[in-house]
């Protein structure tokens, strides 16, 4: 990355490189957010913002080896969320039987990055 570049100039360079899947990120977050039952404590539903709305978009930004149009990044993201929600939610209730509510959140948080990061560096290695 050239340097000589302004701070600004490279945010903006960083916050619009894949500006549809941060956009439909943070839309499947905010929905996960009010509608996914993960309990009643509002750190159980920050950690699934945060796998959504961050984790996805970082995985497809430094680790998905196919750059997308827009609609079809769109579409990936929207995959990519219902998939790990569902992993989030699985693992939670699963947790949750046998954990705290909060210990059930910090396991399916650590459970769905893993998940996420793991398949996110080995689908280059098999295509």
């Amino acid at each position: 990355m050239n340097e000589s570049r302004s701070l600004p100039e490279r945010l903006t360079d960083d916050l619009t490189a894949d500006l549809s899947v941060s956009i439909a990120a943070v839309a499947i977050a905010l929905v996960a957010f009010f509608l996914a039952p993960v309990g009643e404590s509002v750190g159980n539903r920050f950690l699934l913002i945060c796998t959504l709305g961050i984790f996805i978009p970082y995985a497809y930004g430094e680790y998905w080896p196919v750059e997308y149009s827009p609609t079809y990044a769109v579409v990936w993201t929207i995959a990519a969320g219902l998939v790990t929600s569902g992993l989030f939610i699985g693992v939670f209730a699963v947790a949750q039987s046998v954990l705290s509510s909060t210990a059930a959140g910090v396991v399916a948080f650590v459970a769905t990055v893993c998940v996420q990061y793991g398949i996110a560096m080995v689908f280059p290695r098999v295509r």
